[in-house]
């Protein structure tokens, strides 16, 4: 839940405008129902959601039926509307060509930009 708090809070204050949020398959579903309630067969809410305000792109796996939802009739692609929040599996990462090397990649960034963090508080104190 706070996660979901978060990306309320970031869209809210300007910090992101289309946040994606990647998680696990088993609890894909249970994500969307937080973020934006449970909705019965007629897409009528039957349970609060956390931030029910914001749509959720829901591509899952990115499979074909997915993919199709990404461009109109004429094969041009939708771009995503700000303030919406796009939700995808681990398994959709891979798809779009995440990988270890990309993964190992992103922490080592990440590790810099810490790590740089850290050695400028360092130089202040």
């Amino acid at each position: 839940m706070a996660a979901i708090l978060h990306i309320a809070q970031a869209l809210y204050s300007g910090q992101c405008k289309r946040p994606v949020v990647v998680v696990p398959n088993p609890t894909y579903k249970k994500w969307i129902a937080e973020i934006s309630g449970i909705k019965d067969s007629r897409g009528r809410l039957i349970g609060g959601g956390i931030i029910p305000q914001y749509e959720v792109n829901d591509f899952k796996n990115l499979g074909k039926g997915y993919l199709e939802k990404l461009f109109d009739a004429n094969g041009k692609l939708i771009p995503i509307k700000d303030h919406t929040i796009t939700m995808l599996t681990y398994e959709a990462l891979y798809k779009i060509g995440f990988n270890e090397d990309t993964n190992q990649e992103f922490i080592n960034s990440l590790m810099r930009v810490l790590d740089d963090g850290s050695d400028s508080s360092k130089a202040r104190d």
